[in-house]
């Protein structure tokens, strides 16, 4: 079963899918890419600001209509308001983007209302999260939060080894939370290493993101600090997970998370 539903930055929900809220059209599977070209040759391609529209229906009884009405209208224009996007899901994919028009046909009846939606984006990737957990290998036998299915051993150089698979077509962004303690930690995913030359104390961590060329301590308080300078120079931290199946290696002596982020030009329907 199809699920189309739209989520503002906190958290708040609409169903396109579900009453009284009935998804009737939409252009979601469509997109575009913009040539470049010199000299009448294309030399590569990139992509706007991209506008989708989506049609649904709003049926409800007359006690209950205007207030699904207003409903969606409040959730889509916190994002707006806020300028922070929220997310159009297909399935288990999302759009990062803004409701920005709404248009509004057969509303007098008091039961119904046809609603067209504009929905601009200025990053047209449907994105799919797949996220993967390493635990420290030392603390096995501890009462820390512990991943079914998962079998690190050590080699004779020290290092845990396991792997890592991206099963999308191509190369992904990813990003990478190291959870203290640590000092100085290091992960290679093939040959390419991700290092942060610091310390990370118990109850905090490192959020290394690729797409936002961010990386972000997080304090036991709450409190985020700009670790950036704190990369290990010599590599690109930042460089994508290859396709298909790569070895991971570190030390062990700390757990750490990867979520890759899968993205389409058009959601994947199967």
């Amino acid at each position: 079963m199809m699920n189309v539903y739209y989520k503002n930055h906190f958290g708040e929900v609409v169903d396109l899918k579900s009453g009284p809220y009935h998804l009737l059209a939409g252009d979601l599977l469509d997109y575009k890419w913009n040539a470049l070209s010199t000299a009448n040759q294309i030399t590569g391609f990139e992509k706007e600001i991209h506008e989708k529209s989506v049609t649904f229906e709003i049926f409800a009884s007359k006690a209950e209509y205007h207030r699904a009405l207003d409903l969606v209208t409040e959730i889509f224009e916190k994002d707006i308001l806020a300028g922070v996007p929220g997310k159009l899901y297909f399935n288990q994919q999302y759009l990062k983007c803004y409701i920005t028009e709404s248009k509004k046909t057969e509303w007098e009846s008091d039961v119904l209302a046809v609603t067209e939606l504009a929905v601009t984006t200025d990053y047209p990737y449907w994105i799919e999260e797949k996220e993967m957990h390493y635990e420290p290998t030392d603390t096995m036998s501890r009462d820390n939060k512990r991943y079914p299915l998962r079998y690190p051993y050590r080699y004779s150089n020290g290092l845990s080894d396991m792997t890592i698979l991206n099963e999308h077509y191509t190369e992904t962004d990813f990003r990478m939370v190291i959870f203290g303690p640590a000092i100085s930690p290091a992960v290679f995913i093939g040959d390419q290493l991700y290092q942060v030359n610091m310390k990370i104390e118990a109850g905090e961590y490192v959020t290394i993101d690729s797409s936002q060329g961010t990386i972000i301590l997080t304090k036991t308080d709450g409190s985020r600090e700009n670790a950036f300078n704190s990369r290990e120079k010599e590599q690109n931290i930042f460089a994508r997970i290859p396709q298909g199946m790569s070895r991971v290696k570190w030390n062990g002596d700390f757990g750490f998370d990867i979520i890759l982020f899968q993205e389409r030009s058009q959601p994947r329907c199967a």
